[in-house]
């Protein structure tokens, strides 16, 4: 049981079955290619950073400031993933823009995170439709930032 393989021993292998070889790549390029082109749907994502932060004029209470600030993230966060922006937002795409949504599509197409002990957070928007996804990442930050003002 004791054999040796040699380069030339592979070489003659591959000289035999090159076909098959060759078939089998063809036929697996087909069939990822057919994949990606028709099964597949794409999925496009957007995203908008925002930085939250306010004017201290006063050196002694800007870090409790940024400290408020970066607590502020949480309650934004929940803003724009409930109700209060989605279905403004979910309006205004659908009256200028034509892009119907329903409440639930949008809910699970946003996401909003942040970084801890950041004073940004990040909108992101998946979609199927490149430019529904920036059309609703637009209008969730501009409805938000009505919120913040």
């Amino acid at each position: 049981m004791d054999q040796t393989v040699s380069f030339g021993f592979f070489i003659r292998l591959v000289h035999k079955y090159w076909l098959t070889i060759v078939s089998f790549t063809v036929v697996g390029l087909i069939v990822a290619a057919g994949l990606t082109f028709f099964v597949i749907t794409p999925k496009y994502q957007s995203s908008v950073q925002i930085l939250v932060n306010r004017k201290n004029t006063n050196a002694a209470t800007e870090y409790a400031g940024q400290q408020a600030d970066v607590q502020m993230i949480t309650t934004y966060k929940e803003l724009i993933a409930g109700q209060v922006v989605l279905k403004p937002t979910q309006q205004q795409s659908s009256e200028r823009y034509g892009i119907e949504r329903s409440l639930n599509t949008l809910k699970s197409e946003v996401s909003v995170t942040s970084t801890t002990n950041s004073q940004v957070f990040s909108i992101a928007v998946t979609d199927t439709d490149a430019k529904a996804s920036a059309t609703i990442v637009n209008q969730s930050w501009t409805i938000e930032r009505a919120f913040i003002d």
